[in-house]
């Protein structure tokens, strides 16, 4: 459940992470990386906290869409090799 901390919504990673079905690596990857916002330290950097505003923002990068450039050449994924077709 969500806390109210000085009028602010925050969400915890828990939270981030039960919402997005992505696991916990992936999301501090996605940090770090700077693909989705930092958050916010909480009690000393025990805590990451999300706004509700970052929450929806790390919620709709984890469930993006996005087209395959190109056709993959199904057999050779099978043997190790990704080539795509012209």
């Amino acid at each position: 459940m969500p806390q109210q901390i000085d009028g602010v919504v925050f969400y915890s990673m828990d939270e981030v992470v039960e919402a997005t079905r992505v696991v916990r690596q992936t999301i501090w990857r996605w940090r770090k990386g700077g693909k989705i916002p930092p958050g916010h330290s909480f009690r000393g950097g025990q805590q990451v906290l999300f706004t509700s505003s970052e929450f929806q923002t790390i919620c709709e990068f984890a469930n993006r869409v996005e087209p395959i450039s190109g056709s993959l050449d199904q057999l050779g994924l099978f043997n190790g090799h990704e080539r795509r077709r012209p």
